[in-house]
């Protein structure tokens, strides 16, 4: 998912199978964070730890929904993601920069 090419010793189905799991890990803290918003918590106590896990989400999805292009469909499936991340903005520093720049979908 990055811009760099893998390492050239790493064979290319352990590279697409890490990206599988990545995309797979990625979809079950997105779903956690649609439920978790759908019960109305308070976000502000989430850890940042948390907010950490949704910026890596998004970023996996933002990539794989990209390469498929299919981000424009199923940009609302990272609404969760991204509203969470808006609120642990304002107690987690380093996730300003990263949200206060959204990338255009």
């Amino acid at each position: 998912f990055s811009s760099t090419s893998s390492d050239p010793e790493m064979s290319k189905k352990l590279v697409r199978m890490c990206a599988k799991e990545a995309v797979k890990h990625s979809v079950i803290t997105l779903d956690m964070a649609a439920a978790f918003l759908s019960i109305r918590p308070d976000k502000s106590r989430l850890s940042s730890m948390t907010g950490y896990a949704m910026f890596v989400s998004s970023a996996v999805q933002i990539r794989s929904l990209g390469a498929q292009g299919k981000l424009k469909t199923h940009a609302g499936y990272l609404r969760a993601a991204v509203s969470i991340l808006r609120e642990l903005n304002q107690y987690w520093i380093p996730l300003r920069v990263l949200v206060s720049k959204p990338a255009k979908i």
